[in-house]
């Protein structure tokens, strides 16, 4: 599996209570970015939720978490659900988003590396590729950067454990923590 490059994006794996919980906004900052389910999201400038990129966080505060999915209402006046968000999605003149994600600061990640890591990674922080996902899944291809960034939004806390996955394979699962989190405005509601 992590020599393949298939990226997960930013997918939830557990949090120390049992449960993830996911919170719903009634409002998508940015209609006009593309957003795919596991795809880093946070709080954007107008207290929507919004797609973040990892040299965005320096100027929004950091993410909430990943993208979960999307329910509103489309041109047709059917309520829709769907686990990504397509720019140019046309909608009903009111089409009362609901938009569910991850936010809680304790969340534990699995994302794919874009290149072989050393166990001494573990431990330092690292940034993220340009939100992008596919459109026959809907789902994130968000990578780590394995670059590694000292100001980095992502913390590596260790390695997935399933099979056939190592540290210095080419493409490490990794297991990670939000290091930059927006304390900024916690949801209202959880579901």
């Amino acid at each position: 599996m992590s020599s393949i490059n298939s990226p997960l994006g930013l997918k939830p794996a557990w949090h120390p209570s049992g449960t993830i919980r996911q919170a719903k906004s009634q409002f998508l900052e940015n209609v006009a970015v593309s957003i795919f389910q596991y795809g880093p999201v946070g709080i954007g400038p107008l207290g929507g939720i919004a797609s973040v990129t990892a040299t965005a966080v320096l100027t929004t505060g950091g993410i909430v978490g990943a993208f979960m999915g999307i329910e509103y209402t489309d041109i047709n006046g059917k309520r829709t659900m769907a686990n990504k968000w397509i720019a140019g999605t046309v909608t009903a003149a009111n089409p009362e988003f609901q938009v569910y994600y991850t936010f809680d600061p304790d969340t534990v990640y699995e994302i794919q590396s874009s290149g072989v890591l050393a166990q001494t990674n573990i431990g330092e922080t690292f940034n993220w590729s340009a939100p992008a996902g596919s459109l026959a899944t809907g789902l994130s291809n968000v990578v780590l950067d394995n670059a590694g960034d000292a100001a980095g939004g992502l913390r590596i806390i260790g390695i997935n454990n399933g099979p056939n996955n190592a540290i210095a394979d080419a493409f490490p699962v990794v297991q990670v923590m939000i290091r930059k989190y927006n304390w900024t405005q916690l949801p209202a509601t959880t579901v």
